[in-house]
């Protein structure tokens, strides 16, 4: 007859000291922490991501009195503002004006500010994903006008930043063709039911003038950018309104020429027309519209 096998005796005291053990661990280490978010330098956690940059002159490396339109948004495209709440509107999200006491020509001086770095404008919430970027030539006092006499603007499309990073964007404005610099221009006459537009440049019944970059990014050279005409006014025949486009910068990234969307809108009908150009240094291109 077989006897039968013990199964050995568990050694509760074994056993009591692991479990007290294992609850010391637990109460020491408490539950896994969820790693810290990243936060640029001088912002905060509501604002994480900073963006900035080198601003100047190109070539010729002047301080700019210069405006820039941030048009900030999420990953679903949808506008922003700097603390990631959805705006509807058609401006922009925020603006930034650099060196407002800076003349028209800007400056040479080396101690000038050459750069829109600022913390307190430019640390933005997380869910900012891209910016879209304008930049304006201006003339004192803060709050003036757009001033073409030494620049042109220039854009910056489709940036995307890196959440919780200082992100370094370099914005520079091309000098006119006429002060050294590389850009071309776009001039022609604009008709409406065979005559001039009439009250070309009332701002409820004239005409908007633009031209956009198809570029992304002014990586080498400057990607150029029109919000108005430089010059509107009948022609001298009477027949016609006469425009003329600011500077546009030209070849970029060793390229002849840089292509543009010339948009011409007769506000008065909202009809919209819309032409692709090659701006080339130093020349002038002919494009006519008739409403």
């Amino acid at each position: 007859m077989r006897q039968a096998t013990r199964e050995p005796r568990p050694n509760h005291k074994a056993i009591l000291v692991c479990a007290v053990a294992a609850a010391v661990l637990v109460s020491i280490s408490g539950p896994m922490a969820p790693a810290a978010s990243a936060v640029a330098p001088g912002c905060d956690s509501a604002h994480p991501t900073r963006i900035g940059g080198g601003l100047y002159g190109y070539p010729d490396t002047r301080a700019l009195n210069a405006l820039i339109g941030v048009d900030a948004r999420n990953s679903s495209g949808q506008q922003l503002n700097r603390d990631g709440a959805v705006i509807n509107g058609p401006g922009y999200s925020w603006s930034v004006h650099v060196n407002p006491e800076l003349p028209p020509e800007g400056s040479t001086d080396p101690r000038a500010r050459r750069d829109w770095n600022d913390p307190a404008q430019q640390c933005v919430a997380a869910n900012v994903y891209q910016v879209y970027l304008e930049v304006y030539p201006r003339r004192p006092p803060a709050g003036s006008v757009t001033d073409f006499t030494r620049f042109g603007e220039a854009a910056h499309y489709r940036q995307l930043l890196t959440k919780g990073a200082d992100n370094q964007i370099l914005l520079r404005l091309p000098v006119r063709d006429e002060q050294g610099g590389n850009t071309g221009y776009v001039n022609g006459y604009i008709t409406a039911n065979g005559g001039p537009v009439p009250d070309p440049t009332n701002p409820s019944t004239g005409l908007r003038i633009r031209a956009f970059p198809l570029g992304s990014g002014p990586d080498c050279g400057v990607e150029g950018f029109a919000a108005s005409a430089e010059q509107l006014a009948t022609s001298s025949s009477g027949n016609a309104t006469f425009y003329r486009t600011p500077p546009l910068a030209a070849g970029r990234c060793g390229a002849a020429t840089q292509t543009y969307s010339l948009k011409v809108t007769w506000l008065k009908t909202g009809e919209l027309q819309a032409r692709q150009i090659d701006i080339t240094d130093g020349r002038g291109i002919r494009v006519d519209f008739a409403f």
